[in-house]
């Protein structure tokens, strides 16, 4: 039933592979690539420095899958699902296509979450941190500020009001008005390459349903699809769609992200339910299968 994608030596033919239709969607999206040493003149006669290119994800993707390194022994799984190859149809989806997109975001997932490189915190959110910090100050309560130069023997202290508020205030005014080109350097952090992480599940089922959500988001159904069953109804929930593919693909073996419906015949929305408290967190993790 899945047709198999076949490997390809370069980037061009890659994107060429219609299998790999969806993938590069996701990955042009979530995972551009960026020539930082390519310059491009703009319309108003101004020069731009750095690019950003098509995904490097897709090719890295198929060499993986290519040379055994990504796991399909759940393919019957998939290809079994009646209940999620109906709702595949419903939304006029290709089975092939869909099965690699959901691999390669595994794929992706797992290398940032699985003994992923260890990233610290970024210029941007260390300088918020400060600037949040310094808000607290108030002429009733005190505050310091100390650093220490390499070499140097005794640290610099600032314990004076007037000072501090100088301080935040010039801080913060050069990082609001920071220019877009310095974005890079802002979100720029250290990377250990030396050091593993390997975070919580939760963070492998969020980072899916983030990816993958995001390319079902303004897909509609096609309700005049019927069940091959006609005492059955197709589901065209396409948060369960991803919740079932959670569970086919081994992300989690807990059976509940694959049911409709609960225990008491309600409507079951595991997945929802178990990352309302996962909005807009912060992955501290490079991805050691796709290093970007």
């Amino acid at each position: 039933m899945i047709k198999e994608l076949l490997y390809h030596e370069t980037d061009l033919a890659c994107k060429n592979e219609p299998l790999l239709e969806y993938v590069i969607k996701v990955a042009n999206h979530f995972w551009p690539s960026y020539d930082p040493d390519e310059v491009v003149e703009l319309d108003d006669g101004t020069f731009k420095i750095g690019v950003v290119e098509d995904s490097l994800v897709p090719s890295k993707f198929v060499k993986r899958y290519s040379n055994g390194s990504i796991d399909i022994s759940r393919i019957n799984k998939y290809e079994d699902s009646i209940e999620v190859q109906e709702t595949l149809n419903a939304f006029h989806l290709d089975p092939s296509k869909f099965w690699y997109l959901c691999l390669c975001i595994k794929d992706y997932v797992d290398g940032q979450s699985i003994n992923a490189l260890k990233r610290s915190p970024s210029h941007r959110s260390i300088v918020k941190g400060l600037i949040d910090e310094m808000k607290k100050m108030s002429p009733e309560k005190g505050a310091e500020l100390s650093f220490r130069v390499d070499g140097s023997k005794h640290p610099v202290k600032i314990t004076d009001s007037d000072i501090l508020f100088l301080l935040k205030k010039l801080v913060e005014t050069h990082f609001e008005k920071s220019p877009k080109s310095n974005d890079e350097f802002l979100d720029r952090g250290h990377i250990d390459i030396h050091q593993a992480l390997t975070i919580a599940p939760i963070y492998r089922i969020y980072l899916f349903d983030h990816y993958l959500g995001w390319f079902l988001q303004d897909l509609k159904a096609d309700k005049s699809v019927m069940s091959a069953n006609p005492n059955e109804l197709i589901s065209y929930d396409k948060k369960l769609l991803i919740s079932r593919m959670i569970f086919i693909l081994g992300i989690s073996d807990d059976e509940s992200y694959y049911e409709e419906y609960d225990e008491n015949g309600r409507k079951n929305s595991f997945l929802k339910n178990n990352l309302r408290k996962y909005k807009d967190i912060t992955i501290p993790t490079v991805n050691k299968h796709y290093f970007l």
